[in-house]
């Protein structure tokens, strides 16, 4: 006999986008600072071919580690950006995986509504939503 487990997501859930846009990258970061406020974020992370893989699992701990005080970090999407990076230096985390390119990106937050609303007011065209979940190999998949 077998133990059944389920991993169940924080409420909201993390949503991200495959991302492009005409605004300068720069524009588009700083406008994702100025949205992330309360509970709601959102990071812009450089197109890796590694990044999909790691959203989930770095959500989950950057999650976990804020709820049991934690974080090496003032803020949960830091958090998330540390654990995708696998380091603890957020200088080095934010020049391997910030976003660099705005043809090209990830859009990644905690809440849809408000990550769909940062895209618009930002001119931000979702290309593909990346669906986050654990599937049979425990890895995200695109959609």
């Amino acid at each position: 006999m077998g133990v059944e487990s389920a991993v169940v997501l924080p409420e909201p859930e993390p949503v991200a986008f495959l991302c492009s846009s005409d605004s300068s990258i720069n524009s588009l970061v700083n406008n994702a600072r100025k949205a992330s406020s309360g509970n709601n974020f959102i990071l812009l992370l450089d197109n890796r071919h590694e990044v999909p893989e790691r959203l989930l699992p770095a959500y989950l701990n950057a999650y976990i580690r804020g709820m049991e005080k934690r974080k090496r970090s003032g803020s949960l999407q830091i958090e998330l950006l540390l654990f995708i990076a696998g380091t603890f230096k957020i200088n080095k985390a934010i020049s391997d995986y910030g976003a660099k390119r705005n043809r090209d990106f990830i859009l990644v937050g905690n809440n849809e509504e408000s990550s769909r609303k940062y895209a618009r007011q930002n001119n931000v065209r979702i290309r593909k939503r990346l669906r986050l979940r654990f599937g049979a190999e425990y890895l995200p998949v695109i959609e």
